[in-house]
């Protein structure tokens, strides 16, 4: 074996005459699903046309609409990133479309980009313009009357300091770069505006933000002195510090939006070191939070909640005696007190219930407010500023505020919820958008007609018609953020996954009907969704969790769960916490904290099977790999470096000392070969500003090690390893940009197939049934390639003159029932093409060859033309003879290369309707 991994790369080059694997003739087909949508950064409108616009999708690259939304076309898919900072249509020339890459709402699963792209086009191509190392882009400006004249608002990363930040300014269309606005190593800048009547005024909003590697769904490190609202009038030449009547402490994230109408009014929201997240004079808790499975988690405590004793991790499962579903529930609940009002609020803290009475207390407003944060406004270009109110919801990931280009009273503050204010911010409706998913980024307004709005939230885009009375879902972007995924063994399989805010789902592989709609698409567990595990005896138990370690055991026929979360005090879970399933044994499962557990009754009950197995204070587990031959061997990877393995089944565990991995990588997979000794590990250091590929082989249970990065690039960091369990030469990686394959173990990579577009892919899984590789990427939903010849191959085939490859059995699908005239609108998930595919090899340039489907008693059905020029190839077969389909059974399929034949038998089976069969992967 090990001969055959060091040559099956050669001779594969030998075969090809572009020294590349056949990899180029797989292609990649996209399954959806677009139910839950995803995280919008911009959105941008072509005003004289309003039903032609643009959406940044967070890690889905940029999308292009000519009807209103009723069909999409992805116009960014081979840029260098899929990560979408923000877009701006150029207001003089629409054809001039820029875009900013790598997100900049400083989030703990955002990713970079590199830098500025310009289409002239229409967005039909994309060249790139320059600032490759600026990481993360909070906002594009261009000049209203000279398409040439650029501003960026560059953050820069937001991991480790860097020059590569501030505003930048090109006025020869990104031919060069000025940077205008620096002011140090640490603050770069987030938002920046031009003033439409004079243009040589700019605003540009300096913010100082860090994140480390621990920092998780929390608010990062900010309130740099430095940072604040900046001026310049003359064009960028010089700027000034504005500060009359903003707040005289620290400020973080500044969102800005001017008055089209009369551009002496500005509107801003400011962050400062004492902002809050509602009205000033209702009452408050002092309370920021996350939704999780079992309630709501907090993220930021201060005044009365912290006064009663409440701590930043705790899990709000009860206030005022009601159970609470939803932090927009909680929030609901204290703006229906009164000042001085006291309330019980039970916690989850360490595993354990404890109940706290809070006090909550008067918010405060207008002056008594200074120099707390919220919405500021200015009739005087910035010169002046008044606080209208203390509203600033969650600002390190929001801090937008749009003014309606028609009346200046009427502003809209982007957060969890969308919030209205009909008397310039004063008073604020603060569900604006009822039915709209929550968390919301990104808004145009027309100005032709203000009460049409298009709104980008963490579900995708949304359109009102009657000024956000009503909302429309634009539920056909399939830019889902996929963390996880698992397969069941159904026919056809069923892929399950978790999404970024958006939970678990569950849905087909393909469908009878001619395409994968989102009525196939099934919804399982609510919270950000990550790992899917299906019990291979049951396919009707599915294990999915919500962020940091709560998992639940659904069964799919009832629709009930149960929480599964071990209990213990000071655990520390991942934002993403692995939960695996003992091929052995289907009863028994291991989740990850900073130490391992194990339950042996699905979940009901756990024991420690580890000691802390991190590094850190901070660190806990992230990958956890079992030994498909061998349950006595459990690995373990963690966010603070640590590789640890156990060969008892966790009674000691030895740490497996990589040589030369940097410390405090964070380990994103351990993946376990057939062989109980070999094992994979990928790494990734981007937290710690290393954007480099870490990838390692041990055949030994970790005595030595060997480094497999040949073929990768240097800046691409890697997610998940996949090892084939039938042709263990074969290996696939997920990074930060596609997926990648080698036939080498490892030892040499390539990029693998076509029409997979550049995007994260965090997680993939291999059917062991159909051969299907199933990825599940970060921005682009999920997506499958047939890789049923790479698993048979081996030297001898690509030495021999010609191979004809085991067809898979295939299945007579009854047609579906089909839709009834639903419109052009719905998203329409790619099946496999009908009947069988036929893989064969050609090794060489033959003098005669044939190919022949017969009976299996020998009478030739169909005798199809096939290419044989030297290299893999497939053929379709429809499952037809004449213009009937034929019966089920076996039939022969022959290929005969120069008088050599080769006979498969290729099995056709009846629609029985859904059938189980064989164990889960």
């Amino acid at each position: 074996m090990r001969r055959l991994l060091v040559f099956l790369p050669l001779v594969l080059a030998a075969a090809r005459p572009d020294n590349d694997p056949p990899f180029g003739e797989f292609r990649w087909r996209q399954v959806g699903p677009c139910n839950m949508g995803g995280r919008i950064t911009d959105i941008a409108v072509v005003e004289s046309r309003p039903h032609h616009f643009y959406v940044a999708a967070a890690t889905g690259g940029v999308w292009k609409t000519t009807n209103n939304g009723t069909t999409w076309t992805p116009v960014f898919d081979r840029g260098g990133t899929a990560s979408i900072g923000d877009i701006a249509v150029a207001p003089s020339n629409p054809d001039v479309i820029w875009v900013g890459t790598g997100e900049a709402n400083a989030r703990n699963s955002v990713t970079h980009g590199d830098g500025v792209y310009k289409s002239v086009d229409g967005g039909k191509t994309f060249a790139h313009a320059g600032l490759r190392e600026t990481r993360f882009i909070g906002r594009v400006a261009v000049h209203p009357t000279n398409p040439d004249i650029v501003y960026v608002a560059a953050l820069g990363s937001i991991y480790v300091p860097s020059r590569d930040r501030g505003l930048y300014r090109t006025a020869d269309g990104g031919k060069t770069w000025e940077c205008v606005l620096f002011l140090n190593e640490d603050t770069g800048c987030i938002d920046v505006a031009i003033d439409p009547e004079k243009p040589d005024v700019v605003y540009a909003a300096a913010y100082e933000v860090r994140r480390d590697a621990f920092s998780g769904s929390g608010s990062p490190s900010r309130f740099g002195p430095a940072a604040g609202l900046y001026r310049s009038e003359d064009g960028g030449k010089t700027w000034g510090k504005l500060a009359r009547g903003l707040p005289a402490v620290g400020t973080g994230r500044i969102g800005i939006d001017v008055w089209r109408k009369d551009p002496r009014v500005v509107v801003a929201i400011v962050e400062a070191a004492h902002s809050s997240e509602g009205e000033g004079g209702a009452a408050y808790m002092g309370i920021r939070g996350e939704d999780q499975e079992q309630g709501i988690a907090l993220t930021r405590v201060s005044g009365p909640a912290e006064k009663s004793g409440l701590q930043v991790g705790d899990v709000i499962v009860e206030f005022d005696g009601k159970k609470v579903a939803s932090y927009e529930q909680l929030l609901a609940g204290i703006r229906a007190h009164k000042a001085g009002d006291k309330v019980k609020v039970k916690v989850l803290r360490g595993g354990e219930e404890k109940t706290v009475e809070v006090t909550l207390e008067r918010r405060p407003s207008g002056r008594e407010a200074a120099p707390q944060g919220g919405v500021f406004r200015s009739e005087d270009r910035g010169e002046t500023w008044t606080q209208m109110s203390t509203l600033n919801p969650r600002p390190f990931y929001f801090s937008q505020i749009r003014v309606d280009p028609a009346d200046d009273k009427r502003v809209f503050v982007l957060g969890i919820e969308l919030h209205l204010s009909q008397d310039g911010g004063r008073k604020w409706n603060n569900n604006a958008a009822r039915g709209v998913h929550s968390d919301f980024h990104a808004m145009w307004i027309d100005p032709r007609d203000p009460d049409h709005v298009i709104t980008g939230t963490d579900g995708g885009v949304y359109v009102s018609y009657d000024g956000s009375r009503t909302w429309e879902h634009v539920a056909n972007l399939p830019i889902g953020q996929f963390y996880a995924i698992g397969l069941d063994m159904r026919k056809p399989y069923r892929i399950y996954g978790g999404l970024q805010d958006n939970g678990s789902w569950g849905g087909p592989s393909r469908v009878r009907e001619p395409s994968i709609g989102n009525e196939h698409w099934e919804f399982l567990h609510g919270g950000d969704g990550f790992t899917c595990r299906v019990d291979p005896s049951d396919p009707w138990t599915v294990y999915c969790e919500s962020q940091y370690g709560m998992p639940v055991r659904v069964d799919l026929r009832t629709g009930s769960k149960a929480g599964i979360r071990p209990k213990g005090s000071a655990l520390r879970f991942e934002w993403n916490t692995p939960i695996e399933l003992a091929p052995s044994d289907p009863k028994r499962l291991y989740i990850g904290a900073q130490k391992l557990f194990e339950s042996s009754d699905r979940g009901a009950g756990w024991k420690e099977v580890s000691g802390d197995l991190t590094k850190t204070n901070s660190g806990a587990i992230t990958t956890i790999g079992l030994s498909p031959s061998d349950e006595n061997v459990i690995w373990v990877g963690t966010n603070d470096g640590a590789v640890r393995v156990t060969r008892d089944r966790g009674k000691t565990w030895r740490e497996a000392k990589i040589p030369g991995m940097p410390e405090l990588l964070w380990v994103t997979r351990v993946e376990c070969g057939p062989d109980a000794r070999t094992a994979f590990v990928t790494a990734e250091g981007r937290r710690r500003g290393d954007l480099r590929p870490y990838v390692w082989k041990t055949a030994d249970f970790g005595e030595t090690w060997t480094a497999l990065t040949a073929g990768l690039p240097e800046d691409e960091p890697v997610y998940v390893v996949r090892q084939d369990r039938r042709n263990p030469a074969l290996v696939f990686l997920g990074t930060e940009r596609t997926v990648y394959a080698s036939l080498g173990g490892g030892r040499r990579w390539m990029k693998f197939g076509e029409g997979l577009p550049v995007v994260p892919v965090h997680d993939l899984a291999i059917h062991p049934r159909d051969g299907e590789l199933v990825a599940g990427t970060h921005g682009r939903s999920l997506w499958i390639a047939d890789v049923r010849p790479l698993q048979e191959l081996s030297v001898g085939v690509l030495l021999s003159k010609a191979h004809l490859f085991e067809p898979r059995e295939e299945t007579l699908w009854n047609p579906g029932r089909g839709k009834w005239f639903g419109g052009g609108k719905g998203f329409r998930g790619e099946n496999p093409p009908s009947g069988a595919t036929l893989w064969y090899y050609i090794g060489r340039e033959p003098k005669e060859a044939s190919l022949v489907v017969s009976t299996k008693g020998g009478e030739k059905i169909v005798s199809p033309a096939f290419a044989v020029s030297p290299g893999l190839h497939s053929i379709r077969w429809d499952l037809s003879r004449g213009r009937s389909r034929v019966p089920p059974g076996e039939y022969r399929v022959t290929l005969t290369v120069d008088g050599e034949a080769q006979t498969r038998l290729l099995r056709v089976l009846a629609d029985e309707g859904e059938a189980v069969e064989g164990k889960n992967p």
